[in-house]
């Protein structure tokens, strides 16, 4: 990476674009863990099907297995399968049925299954049972309320690809057809550092000047459902020494920093000065609002990413870089979500002047409300449900048509 004195003044797609290719640059290695403690980690190869399910033919309802072109008037039923029973080798004669549960085998000479509730059965002076099955033929026709094999997953078939999140629907997949370990990337270790003398940890008194350090609560929590490991959480003082020796510790630990705030023109903002120490950092003015500076660099083995303080400018560049560069060096695949979204309609017209815009806004089931907000507002992040995209010089009216991001704990 090359010294970046100077801010260089660039288009969103451009920064995004280099901090993915920093991210692209770093190889975790890869790990095999139990499938039940792989909630939240990223697979390091493909998983295919190891068999099919159902292995067998299973029945999709309670009631009883009959052979559907038989047209016996009554059926002596016969014991009833369990879903946890392997069924007898007998095949069912004509005139016969035979009680079965869902998930149950399928006996043989049976394809079909005439549910409980359509049943009608009838006891005999000898106390057998018989069901009469007094419906329209196409409620018992060959196949229904029977699963077949192979119906849900076949045998050989890719589930899940290289890069997937494992959350819990994909787990429980994978626990569906027996895979019981996984290959998946080892977590990045993240740090991250609150920067400035006026931070005070909830709690503490407040002195002039100060402000209570909301930063590091909003980053832990954007982090909480990422796949990393968060291993230092600190506020620095502004002073130079301090943070260039805990950058350069932290460098040969963890795999990224995140550092929030003294990276402006102040006459306390150590961390340009810093990195330009070092000889390799860029620096953006983005040509958007909000998170309009970035700096991004490697000290030793890790990513940096510096955010801006304010609160609102720290959740856009969190959502707009810090994330997709963790799921990135996470191993996850990546969507170029900030081109797509939800395609949403605008309540309120706006208007944007010379800047490519991300604006709060609530919904409101299929529209969205915009909401005016400064860099600095936490009240109005909090209220929001997430946020759109508006480009420079665009007009919209109420009505059009508008791309809205969720957003990770908007």
């Amino acid at each position: 990476m090359l010294m970046q004195v100077n801010p260089m003044i660039v288009e969103f797609e451009q920064a995004y674009a280099a901090v993915l290719q920093q991210a692209r640059s770093v190889l975790m290695p890869t790990e095999s863990l139990p499938l039940w403690q792989a909630q939240g980690r990223v697979l390091a190869q493909d998983v295919f099907a190891p068999i099919n399910w159902p292995t067998w033919p299973q029945s999709a309802m309670d009631g009883f297995a009959i052979n559907s072109q038989d047209r016996s008037a009554r059926f002596r039923i016969l014991a009833s399968a369990f879903a946890d029973k392997v069924p007898s080798d007998c095949v069912l004669q004509a005139g016969q049925a035979q009680r079965i549960m869902t998930g149950a085998v399928i006996p043989q000479g049976c394809d079909a299954i005439v549910p409980l509730e359509y049943a009608v059965l009838q006891t005999t002076p000898d106390g057998d049972w018989l069901l009469n099955p007094n419906l329209p033929h196409k409620l018992w026709s060959q196949g229904r309320h029977i699963k077949a094999v192979g119906s849900d997953v076949r045998q050989g078939e890719k589930l899940l690809a290289k890069g997937t999140l494992l959350a819990t629907k994909e787990r429980a997949l994978l626990a569906s057809v027996g895979c019981s370990q996984v290959s998946v990337f080892v977590k990045p270790k993240v740090a991250v550092l609150t920067l400035g003398d006026e931070l005070t940890d909830p709690g503490e008194p407040l002195t002039q000047g100060g402000v209570y350090n909301a930063n590091r609560f909003l980053l832990q929590g954007l982090l909480s459902g990422l796949s990393i490991e968060l291993v230092a959480m600190e506020t620095l003082p502004d002073e130079y020494a301090v943070i260039a020796q805990r950058l350069q510790s932290l460098g040969q630990t963890v795999d990224c920093i995140f550092t929030v705030g003294g990276s402006s023109v102040g006459d306390k903002d150590w961390l340009p000065k810093i990195l330009q120490a070092e000889g390799h950092f860029h620096r953006f003015k983005i040509n958007m609002k909000p998170a309009k500076p970035l700096m991004s660099a490697q000290l030793g083995r890790a990513q940096l990413l510096a955010l801006p303080g304010n609160p609102l400018a720290t959740y856009f560049s969190f959502q707009l870089f810090a994330k997709p560069l963790l799921q990135v060096m996470a191993g996850q695949a990546l969507a170029t979500e900030f081109a797509q979204g939800e395609e949403l309609r605008l309540a309120e017209p706006l208007q944007i002047a010379d800047k490519l815009r991300w604006i709060l806004v609530r919904r409101v089931g299929s529209e969205v409300w915009p909401m005016q907000a400064s860099a600095s507002q936490l009240s109005v992040l909090q209220k929001a449900q997430g946020f759109i995209r508006v480009a420079a010089h665009q007009s919209l009216a109420k009505g059009d048509r508008v791309r809205f991001f969720a957003g990770t704990e908007c």
